[in-house]
């Protein structure tokens, strides 16, 4: 992958309000502009990576699942519901 292709994945990558504050804590720790030890820092990196992996391995599947299944039921409504009448 080039860098110019690395670069325009960033935006499609960058989607959720947690990744945006994330993003903008690192900003503005790297520019001084708030105050974090490095051992703060850290913390607070390998803690928004802990809950990033599990809402993208787990809880995001988990809530897709349930909301297929809530489709399926009201497909399966809907359908009976067509073919009851006949």
């Amino acid at each position: 992958m080039s860098i110019g292709d690395a670069l325009s994945s960033i935006p499609s990558a960058v989607t959720s309000p947690a990744k945006l504050a994330f993003i903008a804590y690192v900003i503005l720790a790297y520019a001084g502009k708030i105050t974090t030890s490095k051992s703060e820092f850290i913390a607070i990196t390998l803690l928004f990576f802990a809950f990033q992996v599990l809402h993208d391995d787990y809880v995001r599947i988990w809530l897709n699942k349930k909301a297929e299944l809530q489709a399926d039921k009201a497909r399966q409504k809907a359908f009976d519901g067509k073919h009851s009448n006949g």
